[in-house]
């Protein structure tokens, strides 16, 4: 009996996260396709058109390597590249999962509704920069599973995609308190190493995020990438969303985020339900402290820009993140409530002036609705 109920429980784990991750993968793909298909939108295909047509400015790296490498295939050769960057973070989490073979706590931190889940339950606010980021993240996790040679390849790597993650979008540096925890994992045993690699991190950040700063775009640089856009055929609705706010400054950023607080407040529980996992997780960092400051650093998105969802989302990974290889006094969580953690609730990338979706909607819920109807 006991073999039997073993065997059942190494069977349904696997197959319920291989089931979420896939599905919710697929459904971020066919929505983005149809997106792509109908000329791209303004957010989540014009934030990675941002370029240098008008010279250096934030966020521009990745589109300029677009317009550089395909300037007659843009919106192709974008989602191709978006596509291929999310499937190698998905393959990346398996991976993870099979080396924590297939535990609930593993599951719940990997494959819940603000985790890799995200970008399938709601398409829209999936796909963006911020994967390259968790690429960044997730070849220097794999550091400290390796030897020493492969261990320094992997933790170089990992810094020169960190650094094309800053260039692409500097707000990705709120995630550095993770980066540089995973980097003591995997260096921590030869501390001059540990220092220079971190040293070098953390200057690489400084630099790009201080070039960024002095670089913020502004209105001559939004009008020079949408005259590029437009003049090689492609629609004016990208250059209505991520390319027009280079106009808006930090204070505008606030204003318009704080004015939506009311209705943002719906985002208080589903934090709470994101981070939920943590309560099985007893003490999962080096030091207690490390957690809540990585916690800390993501809430200023919070004040200046109104995805709130989204920034959930990256608390979430780097919670996931931050928990990898830690197993001391973690707990198993029952079946059934890692079910209903799953596939019964989902958290949106934003809500703003017309939702009317309660919060106890979303994910997998939503769009069973959604298909059914």
């Amino acid at each position: 009996m006991t073999s039997a109920r073993t065997a059942i429980e190494r069977t349904w784990r696997p197959v319920l996260a291989l089931t979420v991750l896939g599905f919710s993968t697929f459904i971020a793909f066919s929505k983005y396709a149809a997106v792509i298909r109908a000329g791209g939108n303004d957010h989540q295909t014009g934030d990675w058109l941002i370029n240098y047509a008008g010279g250096f400015i934030r966020r521009g790296f990745t589109g300029e390597l677009l317009r550089i490498a395909y300037p007659d295939d843009l919106l192709v050769a974008t989602a191709v590249l978006q596509m291929v960057l999310w499937s190698l973070f998905v393959v990346f989490v398996i991976y993870r999962l099979r080396r924590d073979e297939w535990s609930t706590t593993s599951i719940l931190l990997w494959c819940g509704p603000a985790a890799v889940p995200f970008a399938g339950w709601d398409p829209a606010g999936g796909l963006r920069k911020e994967i390259i980021a968790f690429l960044a993240l997730a070849l220097m996790s794999m550091a400290a599973d390796r030897t020493a040679r492969a261990r320094i390849a992997l933790v170089a790597a990992s810094t020169i995609v960190w650094a094309v993650s800053l260039l692409s979008w500097e707000a990705t540096v709120v995630l550095l308190p993770t980066l540089l925890t995973l980097c003591w994992r995997a260096l921590s045993d030869v501390r001059r190493q540990w220092w220079t690699a971190a040293g070098g991190i953390v200057l690489t950040s400084a630099a790009i995020v201080g070039a960024s700063m002095l670089a913020p775009g502004g209105a001559r640089a939004a009008t020079a990438i949408c005259d590029d856009l437009i003049a090689r055929g492609y629609q004016p609705q990208l250059c209505n969303g991520s390319v027009r706010w280079l106009e808006y400054t930090m204070q505008y950023g606030f204003d318009y985020t704080i004015g939506f607080w009311p209705q943002n407040a719906y985002f208080i529980p589903l934090a709470a339900l994101a981070l939920l996992p943590v309560c099985w997780l007893g003490r999962f960092c080096e030091r207690r402290w490390l957690w809540p400051l990585q916690m800390a650093a993501v809430f200023p998105l919070f004040l200046i820009a109104a995805d709130y969802g989204r920034w959930i989302h990256m608390a979430a990974i780097a919670t996931a993140f931050l928990a990898l290889g830690r197993d001391e006094e973690r707990r198993e969580p029952p079946v059934g409530f890692v079910i209903v953690y799953l596939l019964g609730w989902g958290v949106q990338h934003a809500l703003f002036g017309m939702a009317r979706i309660p919060v106890w909607r979303g994910g997998w819920i939503t769009f069973v609705q959604h298909y059914l109807s």
